[in-house]
């Protein structure tokens, strides 16, 4: 059920919560084929995944989502068991061509990043440099509106980063630049 729910979101809950069509239509915003999907898959208030979603909306629980949850990761998995589950994910991401985008400056001013240095990157890197299979990477932007960033910008603080950190020596810095410019250029949506 939980599935279904979370697949079910995709319907609109104005025409999702309307239970005679002739009263959906009367909305602006109602679709005949979102209608139809919905009646196919048997979404009426006596369903179970349709009460999920109307507690979902429902604006009682939505002073809920803003609540701070914390987390403790160490709780269910120590730091080398979730080394390990990682680079599980990143193999089954290699073999099945899923590609990775990483937004560095994005990632870094609204992640728990406090700056580059604790950059998931670069934890990609060292273990492709261990033989661990990574799936392709690319490096994206995000809102140059938010972030004031270009795609030349990402790859100069990459290569600054790995360069002025002692990580890598600038050859192997271009290196691993020509091979994320590369990974853009293969898998880029056009």
């Amino acid at each position: 059920m939980i599935k279904k729910s979370w697949l079910a979101r995709k319907y609109c809950p104005i025409t999702l919560f309307k239970n005679d069509i002739e009263d959906a239509k009367l909305t602006s915003v109602f679709d005949i084929d979102e209608w139809e999907q919905i009646k196919a898959e048997g979404l009426s208030i006596s369903d179970d995944v349709y009460q999920s979603l109307y507690l979902y909306h429902l604006n009682l629980q939505r002073v809920n989502y803003e609540k701070i949850i914390t987390i403790n990761t160490e709780e269910t998995f120590n730091s080398f068991e979730l080394e390990l589950l990682q680079k599980e994910v990143l193999n089954y991401m290699h073999k099945k061509q899923i590609v990775i985008e990483t937004l560095p400056t994005s990632n870094v001013r609204i992640g728990h990043h406090n700056d580059y240095s604790s950059y998931h990157l670069w934890n990609w890197l060292e273990w492709e440099n261990e033989g661990c299979p990574l799936p392709p990477i690319v490096v994206g932007t995000d809102d140059t509106g938010i972030f004031a960033t270009n795609i030349l910008n990402e790859f100069a603080n990459i290569y600054c980063y790995l360069t002025n950190s002692g990580r890598t020596n600038h050859n192997k810095a271009f290196d691993i630049i020509k091979k994320l410019d590369y990974n853009s250029q293969v898998y880029k949506f056009t």
